[in-house]
């Protein structure tokens, strides 16, 4: 046994998660030892296994932030519900198709999920499935 497996057991044991959670967790485990199985012919066609969020300042073109989240991670977070617009406010949540998202990182399409610019902020936000 890994001992990626038994620290979420031991997870599980103590009460910081639940037995769903660890299912999940142990599920992401073997999913992850699969996907790294592949030989790189096979991985060229692959689906999308990362999410990328990116954070400009409009006026400067720095980075604010540059953060490369696994799909897998993701998914179980997203079972929680709302992780993509709990931080956004109400006019922007209207804007944003929660199933669609959703379905769009399920089926692992690679592409753009949100590309918005915040001219009150000066920010630019990008999120992409690579």
């Amino acid at each position: 046994m890994t001992d990626d497996k038994l620290r979420i057991l031991q997870m599980l044991e103590n009460g910081t998660i639940n037995a769903s959670e660890a299912a999940d967790l142990l599920n992401t485990l073997d999913t992850v030892a699969e996907d790294n199985s592949t030989t790189p012919t096979e991985k060229q066609n692959d689906r999308a296994k990362w999410m990328k969020i990116e954070i400009t300042d409009t006026n400067t073109g720095k980075k604010k932030v540059n953060l490369r989240v696994p799909l897998a991670i993701l998914k179980i977070a997203g079972k929680s519900g709302g992780i993509f617009t709990k931080y956004l406010d109400k006019d922007t949540q209207t804007l944003l198709d929660q199933d669609a998202i959703s379905d769009f990182i399920n089926e692992g399409q690679k592409g753009v999920i949100v590309d918005v610019i915040d001219e009150e902020d000066g920010e630019k936000v990008l999120i992409t499935l690579e």
